[in-house]
């Protein structure tokens, strides 16, 4: 066997991604394969097909059991922002000193601000009255960055961009230090090709526990089953000017313990909780995120509608090869929409827009709990006045009584925002190849290494005739992509890029069939490889079990013996000797609250089960007996107790 660099025929050489080598020809060749195909089942590290999997692995492969871990460990896979929701809808216990703060990648279209040296034009000063070069005059700015469709993760590192979604929910350990106590996360699962929910237990101080949640209770307010966040002015948030300015003071402690646990009277200050800092809320970049990651789904199954229609498959195939062309991917989307906006795609507009007004929104209204957001905030700080609309109303919260109308509750679908959708027009409406490179998952250096492997083939092809288009065409058009023009499910970030890679090796080999080429996948990929023929993820059904419990958990002690981010309910109300028991062990002034706050629901709004729910059907149209058994049951109890 010799190596080959060139190749003796004339073509130019491989690029130093490929490892070529010249194989004398036996009687019956056999054809080489461009990476080993991993066995059957192969068995991986727990969650290394998921996001939060990338998190635990650049935790040292271990759960991250403080905040500060945690965002040590984020630091190391990208740029993370964050944003406190100080009274938050979903964990009723955050206030002041203790919020529940969103952490997501920063997206690409929201980047960083950047530092310039700006000369002012004045002579420079020379050092020390040396005669050599002297260092320019001017001073250090910060401009705002360029934005782009896409980051530019490299190939082989984990793209979490609209991938991964954290809440940490602070609270104060025995030891009076403000912690991280558990982290809920939303993770981008590529062999399930949805998004799991799940929960970190036990940390700050405790010993963590990842949970994967069913789903089911997650649904309720995740009714796309991707990431929420309410829209502007955010005013529940430390992006509201008051509510921040409030909560400064009292996030500025003594640290008492260092970070192996030591107490330490000498550490002087904090200005963070467990690693988070929360006076710099990244509200913007953290909409963005979470519009992208809850676009994913939508999205993913608009390519599906595509190929029913030969010339929908025509689109896809066009916009496939957007990818791959070279140049920022929205410039290339302007030419690409000639071309798209005059085909015949009227049946998938139609679909498309159908399913549009179906898909379950992701914007929550806007909710101001602690009194108007609009009230002055001088530069000594927030009025008296004003201060107190907030502490008062962080002391409701403190004492349990958050007095969230359930408007505003998102199990409750009138708590979100439907923006207007009117039909489209245009297929570029409603399809781009940014939206496809989001959907798959791809960075810019993806894209880069898609291009590679076109300009390979053309080397060794050495065609003048041979174009790139003629090439991406060829690749995507055949046997490794055949199964995504049936049924319009695309391949994930890395099965992509196994497959292009694939199909590149066959063009070569369609005139160098003793060309044995091999392309280390651990230089393209970061997870491990798709294995079509593995058993499915089992997923609990979400099936109706019962009008509140499918969502709530009973308050049998102090707490609820298990994480469940939707309140626990202080009886059920569909058993009549939970509820007798419940009357006899509680006192007058609890009775009125819970029973006022269950003929609300149940009765005057009308809002449990949620009216979007599986149960609400079950109950409120199958046997609204039952329902109505119940609503009178609390209407006798608590017209007693008035």
């Amino acid at each position: 066997m010799k190596t080959a660099f060139p190749y003796r025929s004339g073509l130019v050489a491989l690029t130093l991604t490929f490892a070529v080598a010249v194989v004398p020809a036996p009687a019956a060749p056999s054809a080489p394969v461009l990476d080993e195909a991993p066995p059957p089942h192969e068995s991986v590290r727990p969650h290394a097909h998921t996001a939060i999997g990338a998190v635990i692995e650049a935790n040292g492969w271990k759960l991250p059991a403080t905040g500060a871990e945690l965002t040590t460990a984020l630091t190391k896979l990208g740029d993370f922002v964050q944003l406190p929701v100080t009274f938050s809808a979903v964990a009723l216990h955050s206030g002041l000193t203790h919020p529940r703060v969103v952490i997501t990648m920063r997206p690409s279209t929201h980047p960083a601000p950047v530092e310039k040296f700006v000369p002012d034009g004045r002579r420079a000063q020379s050092f020390g009255g040396w005669s050599g070069p002297s260092a320019p005059s001017g001073t250090t700015k910060l401009f705002a960055g360029t934005p782009a469709p896409l980051g530019t993760t490299p190939t082989n590192k984990p793209y979490l961009e609209g991938r991964l979604f954290l809440a940490a929910n602070t609270d104060v350990d025995g030891r009076g230090q403000p912690v991280v106590k558990t982290v809920e996360f939303i993770s981008w699962n590529s062999r399930k090709q949805k998004f799991d929910f799940g929960v970190i237990e036990g940390m700050g101080g405790g010993q963590p526990e990842l949970k994967t949640l069913d789903g089911v209770r997650c649904f309720s307010c995740h009714k796309n089953r991707g990431p929420i966040l309410g829209v502007a002015p955010w005013s529940n948030t430390a992006h509201n000017d008051l509510v921040r300015a409030t909560s400064a003071p009292l996030l500025k402690f003594t640290a008492r313990f260092d970070k192996d646990g030591q107490e330490n009277a000498n550490l002087g200050l904090r200005d963070d909780i467990d690693g988070l800092r929360l006076l710099g809320p990244s509200r913007p970049e953290v909409d963005a995120a979470v519009r992208q990651g809850a676009d994913v789904l939508r999205d993913r199954e608009r390519f599906k509608l595509l190929v029913r229609t030969s010339e929908g498959r025509k689109a896809l195939t066009l916009l496939l090869g957007a990818l791959v062309t070279k140049g920022p991917l929205d410039k290339v989307d302007q030419k690409l929409a000639l071309d798209l906006n005059v085909m015949d795609l009227v049946t998938f507009m139609r679909d498309a827009h159908a399913a549009n007004k179906a898909v379950a929104p992701s914007a929550l209204a806007d909710y101001s709990p602690a009194g108007p957001v609009n009230l002055p905030v001088g530069p000594n700080g927030p009025t008296s006045a004003a201060t107190q609309l907030v502490t008062r109303y962080d002391a409701l919260r403190a004492a349990g009584a958050p007095a969230l109308p359930t408007e505003h509750q998102p199990s409750n679908p009138k708590a979100f925002v439907r923006p207007a959708l009117p039909a489209p027009s245009r297929p570029t409406q409603l399809i781009s190849a940014v939206m496809l490179a989001r959907a798959i998952g791809l960075s810019e250096d993806d894209r880069a290494f898609l291009a590679k492997c076109v300009d390979d083939v053309l080397g060794w092809f050495n065609d003048p005739q041979l174009t790139a288009a003629a090439v991406t065409k060829a690749i995507l058009t055949g046997p490794h992509f055949a199964d995504v023009f049936q049924t319009g499910t695309l391949p994930e970030r890395d099965d992509f890029k196994d497959r292009f890679a694939a199909g590149s090796v066959d063009l070569l080999r369609t005139k160098f069939p003793r060309l044995a080429v091999r392309r280390p996948r651990a230089e393209y990929a970061s997870t491990p490889k798709f294995d079509a023929g593995a058993e499915p993820e089992a997923e609990a059904a979400a099936v109706p079990s019962h009008a509140c419990l499918a969502c709530h958990d009973v308050r049998t002690g102090a707490k609820p013996a298990a994480f469940n981010p939707i309140p626990a309910l202080a009886f059920d109300p569909f058993d009549t000797v939970a509820r007798e028991a419940w009357l006899q062990t509680t006192d007058r002034k609890k009775k009125v609250a819970v029973l006022s706050r269950l003929v609300k629901r149940i009765g005057t709004d009308k809002d449990m089960p949620p009216e979007d729910s599986a149960e609400a059907e079950v109950y409120r149209t199958k046997d609204p007996a039952a329902l109505a058994a119940v609503r009178n049951w609390l209407d006798a109890e608590l017209k007693k107790v008035k």
